[in-house]
């Protein structure tokens, strides 16, 4: 591949019209290495690793080796608890990473790793070898493990959701969800662009994500979780392209999840998450997510409310109503909103009161 987004690669080895057969590869050992091939239209899994450490790279899985064509597998990767530190794309080094990308597109579940300590790196998942039309998967690319990443991927053009993470100490890091490789042109997911299920300690960091048929963040019991140096409703130059989603990100339930910056004084700007055009609210927690911190982002743009605190008691998209000393119970308590009462320029600038 000679291409810095996308993939020109030309793959002379092609394992297809395996309609009878389970899977085009089976991987039992340890320290195998998976490179330059197309794999197509098998009933389960078009690579199954089982052994340790494996590499799969530089293929098309599910694709055609004219990179346009769809030919899907149930699964493209599929990684099984036993396979543990499995390398799925480039390794990051600087050194033919380009090469090491894999297209994985048009199959059922794009990828799943279920073995602990997994990499997902520089791969592009739902659209053809070239980053710039859809040739979706029903979900892109899901870790159902721990102590894993994915990492710098495009993950566009499914019909479902995009990014799942069940499990624990895992990283979303630097994907293009929803677009291109530019980050400047849509190719949209059906569904949630990035679910978190039931997890601990996820970290949802640097991420552009737009045109998410559902939320653009969706966490659903997850704990200490952090999401920060996001943006969420427009592309990588925080202008172009609209959101689409309903929510920005969504806190259905969960605690101690920080969105936005910690406050240290350390790169508290470049943990800001910016959330524009959102077709609902931007940020909302709902009555089960509690101890949800929201600090420093930037809110712009939303057809509804910046921040939502879902009162029981709540009819739609309302505001919930200020009470006396702050008293009640709720997501994050349900924080009074501030009123301000007036505002004056001085010499020195505003004051608001």
């Amino acid at each position: 591949n000679t291409l810095a987004t996308g993939s020109d690669a030309v793959l002379a080895i092609v394992i297809a019209n395996g309609a009878s057969i389970d899977d085009g590869l089976s991987l039992a050992g340890d320290d195998i290495h998976v490179s330059g091939l197309s794999i197509l239209d098998f009933v389960d899994d078009a690579i199954q690793v089982d052994g340790e450490r494996a590499v799969v790279e530089g293929s098309f899985l599910g694709v055609g080796p004219d990179g346009t064509t769809a030919g899907g597998n149930d699964y493209g990767v599929l990684v099984s608890s036993t396979g543990t530190g499995v390398r799925i794309g480039s390794d990051g080094d600087g050194t033919g990473d380009a090469g090491e990308r894999n297209v994985i597109s048009g199959n059922r579940v794009g990828l799943l790793v279920q073995g602990s300590g997994g990499s997902v790196r520089g791969n592009t998942i739902g659209t053809d070898a070239s980053g710039t039309a859809a040739l979706g998967n029903e979900v892109g690319a899901v870790l159902n493990t721990s102590a894993s990443s994915i990492v710098s991927n495009v993950v566009s053009g499914n019909t479902g959701r995009a990014i799942v993470i069940d499990g624990d100490d895992n990283a979303v890091t630097d994907n293009m969800v929803g677009t291109d490789p530019t980050g400047l042109v849509a190719i949209g997911n059906g569904n949630d662009g990035v679910r978190v299920e039931p997890s601990e300690r996820t970290s949802i960091v640097g991420n552009v994500i737009v045109q998410s048929g559902s939320d653009g963040i969706d966490l659903d019991n997850a704990t200490d979780t952090i999401i920060e140096g996001n943006t969420i409703g427009a592309g990588i130059d925080g202008a172009t392209l609209g959101a689409m989603h309903r929510v920005g990100i969504r806190v259905e339930e969960g605690s101690t999840v920080r969105i936005g910056t910690d406050a240290d004084g350390t790169d508290d700007a470049a943990e800001a998450n910016l959330i524009p055009n959102s077709r609902f609210d931007a940020l909302r927690v709902d009555e089960a997510g509690t101890s949800a911190t929201i600090l420093g982002n930037r809110i712009f743009g939303n057809d509804e409310l910046a921040t939502d605190l879902k009162s029981p008691v709540e009819n739609g998209n309302d505001v919930t109503a200020n009470d006396a000393d702050d008293a009640d119970d709720g997501p994050s308590g349900l924080q009074n909103y501030p009123v301000i009462t007036a505002a004056s320029l001085t010499p020195a600038g505003a004051d608001v009161a």
